[in-house]
């Protein structure tokens, strides 16, 4: 799900440039958080 967001906020970077600013520094705030959550699913599917 945490992919879609980032898509979502790529897709308003397109539609209204003036948010380039805010809108990178949103993604750049989530992709550590995306990536503990994907390590985070990963180890519990490789411990069940």
């Amino acid at each position: 799900m945490p992919i879609l967001v980032l898509f979502a906020l790529l897709a308003a970077t397109r539609l209204d440039a003036s948010y380039d600013v805010i809108t990178t520094l949103i993604v750049i705030g989530f992709i550590p958080l995306v990536l503990d959550v994907i390590v985070f699913l990963t180890t519990l599917d490789l411990d069940t």
